[in-house]
Formats: C-alpha cells, sequence, structure tokens
C-alpha cells in the first residue's frame, strides 16, 4: 500500500469456484455505495500486464506465487490497485487464505467474515455457462482441488454470515439487508 490505509469496516467474501462470491460483492457494493477489493480481478490485471494468457490455471498459478512471495505485498497490492485513498469501508472478495485474513485484520477496525456456498454441480453450471474455458466436470474438480482453493473451506469457520447463493437472490437479499441492519449499518 502506498499509504497505510485503515478501513473502518471490511466485508470479506469468501467461497469456492463459482459459488458467487463476485454477485454478493456487486450486491452489497451497491447497497453500501462502498468498493470492492477483487483478488481475481487483481491476478488478471497481473497476467495480463506480464504477457500471461488468462485462464484458470494461470491465475491460479499466478495467485498462488504472489501469496508465498508476499502475501502483504499481495493484498496492499491489490488494495493500490482497486480503492481509492478515501475509502472507511471495503468489500473483500474473493480470500482463499487465512493469512489473508490476518493481515486484513491489521489494516481494519472491524472485519466482517461472509461466505457464498453452492454445491459442486451449481458451480460446474455456473462455470459452464460463464464460457470463459472448457472443461469437463473432472477437470473442473481438479481446478476445484488446486492448492490455492484449499484453504477456502477452512474459511467458512471463521464466517460471521453463510449465504447458500443456490436460493433465489430476494432471499439473500433480505439475509443479507437484515445481517446488515443487525452490525448496525444501514442500508
Amino acid at each position: 500500500m502506498k499509504n497505510k490505509k485503515r478501513f473502518h469496516r471490511s466485508f470479506l467474501i469468501s467461497g469456492r469456484i463459482c459459488s458467487g462470491k463476485s454477485t454478493f460483492a456487486n450486491h452489497i457494493s451497491s447497497v453500501l455505495n462502498i468498493p470492492i477489493v477483487s483478488f481475481g480481478k487483481y491476478v488478471k490485471h497481473i497476467c495480463i500486464s506480464n504477457g500471461i494468457e488468462v485462464n484458470r490455471t494461470n491465475l491460479q498459478i499466478q495467485g498462488e506465487s504472489l501469496i508465498n512471495h508476499s502475501a502483504k505485498n499481495f493484498l496492499y497490492g491489490a488494495i493500490d490497485f482497486s480503492v481509492p485513498a478515501q475509502s472507511q469501508s471495503v468489500i473483500f472478495e474473493g480470500i482463499r487464505h487465512k493469512k489473508i485474513v490476518e493481515l486484513i485484520s491489521e489494516v481494519s477496525d472491524t472485519l466482517i467474515i461472509i461466505y457464498i456456498e453452492a454445491c459442486l454441480d451449481e458451480r460446474f453450471r455456473r462455470f459452464i455457462q460463464r464460457g470463459t474455458e472448457k472443461l469437463t466436470k473432472d477437470q473442473f474438480i481438479v481446478k476445484d482441488n488446486h492448492n490455492v482453493e484449499q484453504e477456502i473451506s477452512t474459511l467458512k469457520d471463521l464466517a460471521d454470515l453463510i449465504i447458500d447463493s443456490e436460493k433465489e437472490i430476494i432471499s439473500n437479499e433480505k439475509i443479507i439487508i437484515d445481517f446488515i441492519s443487525k452490525i448496525g449499518l444501514n442500508a
């Protein structure tokens, strides 16, 4: 981070591949009018900047390399890439590592961890629907079990809120608004 930013409130959104993290990050962002730090978009930016083809394998390799080299630099780079300097609150979308959660806690007064879940079949259906890569279900499972994806399930235990993204968006919108109200934010 160019300037040590301290956020009043940070929403951390985690979940498996194609669970609905971006959808919910975008929804919370629009409801609360706060910026999103998307680790996936940041890694994609790094790949493009370095002439690396953007696909799931390369994103996973590059992301893992950045985390292993310096998780702190990875976090700060993603913040600098995504967040205007004056932001008091932020949404971190695509959390995959406990180390990143720990580092975010160093720059945030309050963490609100949201885990997004969906069954494997639904996530694979969403992946195919995106049309970004052609994979069989077995190939998707291999990607879903890549080293960089392994800590995600353990983050569920840290969650303040678990969202089933297979429910209709109206149901989840009510859950999110109720949760936001409960923690003292205006929706």
